[in-house]
């Protein structure tokens, strides 16, 4: 949605004019609860790249409005920091990211803060520095306080992507190894117990009896397997391996490989011209996921959220009317994809 910005911001706002507020009975002690630099670091790792820098600057000029800094100062350094976050989102792919990320903004714009507020007032000089380093220590020492005691309450109050059964399931992190079933399913399940919606994490696939190849070996999640007499010795090389699978033979005389991690990948490769399985080397077996709950389950997309994000879960996104509907219907739809109309 392209107003998912302004409805995070909305759900900012009563942080930071709490902050203000704090701000203004802590002053007479040399310092401000400042938590600008961290409100824009889970928004930066869920929004586009416009959306996190319209949201930042709107963070850094809500400061700017109570505060003696040249105007823009802050609010361009929000932006600049905001370009380099959502270049590199990688770098909040997990929750410890998140946090790491967010102590580092909130020092780093507490700084630009601090010294563009010393600067009209003639502080921020070689000779003398005066108390200027002292309060900059202080203010710094305070504001990574602030950024690690309120960064889980804050992340939780901005909009998450996805809700299952009305229930906000939070970020969906993205290891750097890149994102499996297994992924998908613990992050549906860490809101079971609100949702009623459990998630099975599987990866499984067979190679029939006639593909199979063995005279050749096989590397199977970089454990190489080699050639076997049968089939049956195949399966249990496989298995004993220490590739973490496990292989079976079907009725049928197929093989049937399964993730002993569920959900996890399976990659496979050919130590040689060909392998054992009659697979394309360098392929690589995804999982899948089955959502169950004792009533209905309804996946929806939330204000920051939009289809793609159900597409890479493999959902279709859809309107749907239950009856007839009475007159001529009209829908509009902006972005990019395909869809289609079935009546």
């Amino acid at each position: 949605m392209s107003w998912s910005w302004l409805i995070i911001l909305l759900a900012t706002y009563p942080w930071l004019f709490a902050a203000d507020l704090l701000s203004d009975g802590t002053a007479h002690w040399g310092f401000n609860v400042f938590i600008s630099g961290a409100a824009i670091v889970v928004p930066c790792s869920r929004l586009r790249r416009w959306q996190a820098v319209l949201f930042s600057g709107c963070v850094g000029f809500l400061f700017e409005a109570r505060r003696p800094i040249p105007n823009g100062t802050l609010a361009l350094a929000l932006i600049a920091i905001a370009i380099f976050l959502t270049s590199n989102k990688p770098l909040l792919r997990s929750a410890p990211r998140l946090l790491r990320a967010s102590l580092i903004v909130n020092l780093a714009a507490a700084s630009i803060w601090f010294c563009a507020a010393a600067l009209p007032l003639g502080q921020l000089s070689f000779n003398p520095l005066g108390d200027f380093l002292p309060q900059l220590l202080v203010q710094l020492l305070t504001s990574a306080c602030v950024s690690l005691f309120l960064f889980w309450p804050l992340s939780l109050s901005q909009n998450a992507a996805l809700t299952v059964n009305g229930v906000d399931l939070g970020p969906l992190n993205i290891p750097a190894s890149g994102m499996s079933a297994r992924d998908v399913a613990v992050w549906f399940n860490h809101q079971t117990a609100a949702s009623g919606v459990t998630a099975t994490a599987t990866t499984q696939f067979e190679v029939p009896v006639g593909q199979l190849d063995l005279s050749s070996g096989v590397v199977i999640n970089g454990q190489t397997i080699n050639a076997c007499a049968t089939a049956d010795d195949l399966a249990a090389a496989i298995t004993a391996s220490g590739a973490g699978v496990t292989a079976s033979l079907n009725p049928h005389g197929g093989l049937v490989i399964t993730a002993d991690d569920p959900g996890a990948d399976i990659a496979i490769t050919s130590p040689g011209a060909k392998n054992a399985l009659g697979i394309t080397g360098g392929t690589t077996f995804h999982g899948h996921i089955s959502l169950s709950g004792a009533s209905e389950i309804r996946v929806g997309i939330s204000s920051s959220g939009n289809p793609a994000m159900l597409q890479r879960l493999g959902l279709r996104a859809g309107a749907y009317l239950d009856g007839a509907v009475p007159e001529d219907l009209l829908v509009f739809a902006t972005g990019g994809g395909s869809g289609s109309v079935a009546g």
